[in-house]
């Protein structure tokens, strides 16, 4: 191998996973800034936290969007894009004159981080093969950990002797720096053709996202019964039953994925009328692409392909790892919510003690994602995946029973555990989705599993502000409040248990149709 080409391929996971880095920093080192920026502006503080809230809807609503442009124009290219974006809404921000403007400009941060986040997963899989994915995949897991865990420290430092200003100004140096990086060591893509968009089921998904996003967001300061997330519901409900009926498969023709990943292939036939227009036009430019069935000849008014197949959620192993992405991160994010709030009314535990003790998520999940990523690689996820889920449904039944006699050495150990598990469950869950993924949707599956984190962060922050007002007000400790965090942390881990035993069930399936193709292909 040439020298440049080991440079590259030492410096290409790196680059990538530096997006997932920035994101991360970028969310948490402003929720420390908000006091200084409302006082700045002269805003009042519940105004300043759209700071952070519209950044993390506008990337929560544009990742499946991003994925599928990257599966239609190329990964490389909109991966590289939202680092520059990103870059070009930091600097923004730090100029920005108003508070209006820069929460606009935060919007265009968010527009660009939504880019590079949907992509780095499918950048991975195309760029390494089979046998070294999960190693590179546990990278992200580990630069994800790394940039939550920086962000609120390094924001605090850089207010303190600086200004909230210098944390968008090292934003931008950052992400100038991997712009750069990815331009040199990112490879371009090979491809043979380009799909052309579904606008009407990019526009219905995209919709009925923001209703549940937007709801979820912002259900804790409105109102779950008020009007307006009442409303943001029902966007919600209307635009998903528009968007499965829209993109159901007889409006597209009959075909069904057999197989995995880029060894599959699709089987069935175009309904009549699709059929016999296609036969009149049996040119290269009328051949179909991945999930559409009439050429752009054809119907010049129609997408080639909808926007989600929906067969590829016939894959249970796949569905099963997307919703196992959701539960776990949702109860990891409730006990980083909720832990703090319970060791310093419950224990009376120092601030500088309580971070301290909550450090050993982060720092245990940086350890264990890329070691459990590699061995993945040589022992299957699927051994992986099992104990980290049994681990974490286990932490989190400790948890559910403690109280204030309970030794802090003891919630330590179940915060580490609860990291570790994370990092044995992500890595390799990543690695399984990816790999069966077809290659001409790589990057919307990839932007699928991002978005699976955001929306089980956004699940837990709801469930854990939903149950904690219903039980008492966390500050004011007493029995209801021990119930509230008791309630929460059995919740999260009866639903690890229930997708745990779903993940077994795929994984039985799994190798029983694999059997049967074997015994059927040796007779």
């Amino acid at each position: 191998m040439a020298e440049g080409e080991q440079g590259r391929r030492w410096l290409t996971p790196y680059t990538i996973c530096l997006g997932a880095f920035l994101s991360n920093l970028s969310a948490g080192m402003f929720n420390i800034a908000l006091v200084d920026i409302s006082g700045d502006f002269g805003v009042q503080l519940a105004s300043s936290q759209w700071v952070v809230t519209v950044y993390l809807l506008m990337i929560t609503i544009c990742l499946p969007v991003m994925g599928k442009l990257g599966d239609t124009f190329g990964k490389q290219k909109i991966h590289n894009t939202g680092y520059f974006l990103f870059m070009l809404g930091a600097l923004l921000c730090a100029l920005a004159p108003s508070f209006s403007l820069l929460v606009v400009f935060r919007i265009l941060q968010g527009f660009g981080a939504s880019m590079y986040q949907a992509t780095n997963m499918a950048l991975i899989v195309s760029v390494y093969p089979e046998r070294q994915r999960g190693k590179a995949l546990g990278l992200i897991s580990t630069f994800v950990a790394a940039g939550s865990m920086t962000g609120p420290s390094l924001g605090g430092f850089l207010i303190e002797w600086f200004s909230w200003r210098t944390n968008f100004w090292l934003l931008a140096a950052v992400a100038l720096g991997a712009w750069l990086l990815a331009m040199k060591y990112i490879p371009k893509e090979r491809r043979s053709g380009q799909q052309s968009l579904d606008f009407m089921g990019a526009a219905l998904f995209a919709a009925a996202l923001t209703g549940l996003v937007t709801a979820l967001g912002m259900g804790g300061s409105w109102g779950w019964t008020s009007p307006a997330v009442l409303l943001l519901l029902l966007l919600f409900m209307a635009a998903a039953a528009g968007f499965m009926v829209w993109c159901r498969p007889g409006r597209w023709g009959e075909r069904r994925w057999r197989g995995a990943g880029v060894n599959g292939s699709w089987e069935g036939q175009a309904d009549d009328k699709d059929r016999s227009l296609s036969d009149s036009h049996t040119d290269a430019a009328a051949s179909p692409v991945l999930g559409g069935l009439s050429s752009s000849r054809s119907h010049p008014s129609r997408a080639s392909a909808p926007f989600l197949d929906l067969d590829l959620f016939r894959d249970f192993r796949s569905s099963t790892g997307i919703l196992i992405t959701i539960v776990s991160y949702m109860s990891a994010f409730a006990v980083q919510l909720l832990m703090p709030v319970f060791l310093r009314t419950e224990l009376g535990i120092s601030p500088a003690s309580t971070g301290l003790m909550m450090m050993g998520y982060p720092l245990a999940l940086i350890l264990s994602a890329p070691i459990s990523g590699s061995r993945s690689d040589k022992q299957g996820p699927i051994p992986l995946m099992t104990s980290g889920l049994i681990v974490m449904a286990a932490a989190l039944a400790v948890l559910g029973v403690m109280t204030p006699s309970f030794p802090p050495y003891v919630i330590v150990v179940m915060i580490v555990l609860l990291g570790a598990a994370m990092g044995m469950i992500s890595s390799p869950n990543n690695s399984l989705v990816m790999s069966r993924a077809p290659k001409q949707q790589a990057g919307l599956v990839s932007s699928m599993l991002a978005l699976s984190r955001n929306l089980g962060m956004m699940f837990g922050t709801a469930a854990a502000g939903s149950l904690l007002a219903s039980g008492a007000d966390a500050g004011s400790g007493g029995g209801a409040a021990l119930t509230a965090y008791h309630t929460v942390f059995s919740m999260c881990a009866l639903l690890v248990v229930v997708f745990l035993s779903l993940f077994l069930l795929a994984s039985r399936q799994s190798r029983r149709r694999q059997t049967e193709e074997s015994q059927a292909a040796g007779r």
